[in-house]
């Protein structure tokens, strides 16, 4: 998906942008009460649509194009960890042990599920997050960002 497309298909609040390597980052659903204004919507009849467990969905775009998509679990959202990830190990194996997760990388796509514990947002609370990394333009926008950066 071209950020176009997904400005043009969502109403999504622009969170981030660092000009110098071509990456923005969008808000495309929460439940937060204040930013209510932003959860998606633009279905066929306006209504928006809530997602059970969700908490935020947030898309993040390299020189216009998708690079990563990022959702938080609502902290309510309580499966044990290993029902959480089950199906994810049968469909890709055991991955990468992380310190509060696990990642899966195939070349192509890197797949993160971790456990967080409310460092994010200020009394969160304990909460799942999922990442989808797009492999190929997640190495790019890290060497253009290195390439970018002083050299301490």
């Amino acid at each position: 998906m071209s950020e176009e497309q997904l400005k043009s298909q969502f109403s999504c609040r622009p969170l981030k942008e660092i000009p110098e390597i071509s990456v923005r980052t969008y808000l495309v659903y929460t439940k937060e009460p204040y930013l209510k204004e932003y959860i998606c919507s633009n279905f066929e009849d306006g209504r928006s649509k809530n997602l059970e467990d969700i908490y935020m969905i947030q898309c993040s775009f390299f020189d216009g194009s998708l690079y990563a998509i990022h959702i938080t679990y609502s902290n309510y959202y309580k499966p044990g960890w290993d029902n959480f990830i089950s199906k994810t190990i049968q469909k890709y194996g055991e991955g990468k042990k992380l310190p509060n997760g696990i990642q899966w990388n195939d070349k192509e796509t890197i797949l993160i599920i971790e456990k967080e514990n409310g460092k994010q947002w200020q009394n969160y609370g304990e909460h799942y997050m999922v990442t989808y990394l797009d492999n190929l333009l997640y190495s790019k926008m890290d060497k253009k960002s290195k390439e970018k950066s002083p050299d301490f």
